[in-house]
């Protein structure tokens, strides 16, 4: 018989440091809400769109500092938008 851990659900409120600590010693699950999840998919889509644009927008499409009138070519967004989550 198996057995349901508790779950946070991430809906845009703010988490205490207890309920990151659970999440990250999988005492609990983290289960992001429908709603929230309607609001990334709409922001990923307005961001993808401006990433795509003809502007340059600094760190989204353009390198940082001394680069940042470089534009990073589209093949190379993803890699740079995890580098910077990485960071």
């Amino acid at each position: 018989m198996s057995t349901q851990r508790p779950q946070i659900d991430l809906d845009g409120a703010p988490l205490s440091i207890a309920d990151v600590a659970a999440v990250a010693h999988r005492r609990v699950d983290a289960v992001l809400d429908p709603a929230t999840r309607a609001r990334l998919e709409q922001a990923r889509t307005a961001i993808d769109r401006i990433a795509d644009g003809p502007d340059p927008v600094y760190g989204l499409n353009t390198g940082f500092g001394s680069l940042a009138q470089v534009r990073i070519e589209h093949a190379k967004l993803e890699e740079l938008q995890l580098k910077i989550g990485r960071a």
